[in-house]
């Protein structure tokens, strides 16, 4: 008697988590893939191929990065390899040794930006969360300058940030911070508004 071969078990998307699954269907349809098997298929080729695993800290930060560029994963992704490949060449094939940033360092300009950059990060969140107008916050030299004061409160390893730093920081991401601020229709304003009419419903 022959023995009945053991079917490999079914693998379904319903456990995963809903986010998740929505932005699968959602990519389903978008790129017209006739099979939610075919795009599983695609998906794993893509992964096989560049083998790139995030832990959380990294998914995270690649999340504000997102968030903050209104750049799709996939122009980030494109951006970063083609820089890196221009490096190569410009270096004349010698390996690039990547150095990690320590944003602590009192003497690092790179430190420094990033530092302003988690911050304006955090008030973009804070925004997006916020379920009342006048609980959001215009982001200007002013109000990131205060944030930072906040922050050292609350911890003394939490590093000043001085106006420089933060005026070059407002320039150089104009455009990203004018978009988040559109969003909600935030105008320069906004802040004395918000403050007034904290005023005016505290006095009621």
């Amino acid at each position: 008697m022959s023995k009945i071969k053991k079917q490999p078990p079914q693998l379904s998307i319903n456990p995963v988590d809903e986010r998740i699954k929505v932005e699968f269907l959602q990519y389903q349809k978008e790129h017209n893939i006739t099979s939610k098997n075919k795009l599983l298929e695609m998906i794993w080729d893509n992964f096989k191929y560049s083998q790139v695993l995030f832990n959380d800290e990294e998914k995270q930060l690649i999340e504000q990065a997102l968030k903050m560029s209104n750049l799709s994963i996939e122009q980030l992704k494109k951006q970063a390899i083609l820089r890196t490949a221009r490096n190569i060449i410009a270096n004349k094939g010698k390996a690039i040794v990547q150095k990690e940033v320590d944003r602590n360092s009192r003497t690092s300009t790179k430190a420094a930006d990033l530092r302003v950059a988690d911050i304006v990060a955090e008030m973009m969140l804070h925004n997006d969360q916020a379920e009342q107008w006048y609980k959001r916050k215009f982001i200007n030299q002013k109000t990131i300058g205060e944030y930072a004061k906040d922050r050292k409160q609350q911890s003394m390893s939490n590093l000043s940030l001085n106006t420089g730093v933060i005026k070059r920081y407002l320039e150089n991401y104009q455009e990203v911070i004018a978009k988040h601020h559109a969003k909600y229709d935030m105008q320069e304003d906004h802040n004395r508004k918000v403050f007034n009419f904290i005023r005016i419903k505290n006095n009621q």
